[in-house]
């Protein structure tokens, strides 16, 4: 039998590109950072300061929230990204009666910022806003926009 160098070597190179992650070349860089925003709640009159800190850690999204006027927040795990945005999971760690656990967070990127979605845990969209880059410190709790975010 023969053994044609050629096509191990092809094999070889294809079973890499097999292998390595799906996640387009830079594409994390646009969310990494630290995004605040103003959210209007449900009722319309409830407004609450949000901040979300995200970095990279071994290739994969990772992140925080912080909810502030409601004294809760948690970690996020990305459970789906691409170029164009990333899904989380949030896990409450902080003020757990005063928030929903399960819920997920979409953000789309967009010219001068992030969309920010949240769901409930049936998927269904809770509350949407326009997320845009924070400055300060993790423990910064000032009002972040005087108008409500969309």
């Amino acid at each position: 039998m023969r053994f044609n160098s050629s096509r191990a070597t092809l094999a070889c190179a294809f079973t890499s590109i097999l292998l390595m992650p799906s996640v387009a070349q830079g594409s994390n860089d646009d969310f990494i950072g630290q995004w605040r925003a103003a959210i209007l709640g449900k009722s319309g009159t409830d407004r609450y300061n949000l901040q979300i800190d995200i970095s990279e850690s071994n290739g994969e999204l990772t992140g925080t929230t912080r909810y502030l006027d409601l004294g809760c927040g948690g970690t996020l795990t990305a459970v789906q990204n691409s170029s164009e945005q990333v899904t989380f999971r949030e896990t409450l760690t902080r003020g757990k009666s005063k928030c929903v656990q399960g819920a997920s967070i979409r953000l789309v990127r967009i010219q001068d910022g992030l969309t920010y979605e949240w769901l409930y845990p049936n998927g269904e969209t809770g509350l949407q806003a326009t997320l845009v880059p924070g400055h300060g410190g993790a423990g910064a709790a000032e009002s972040y926009l005087t108008a409500p975010a969309a």
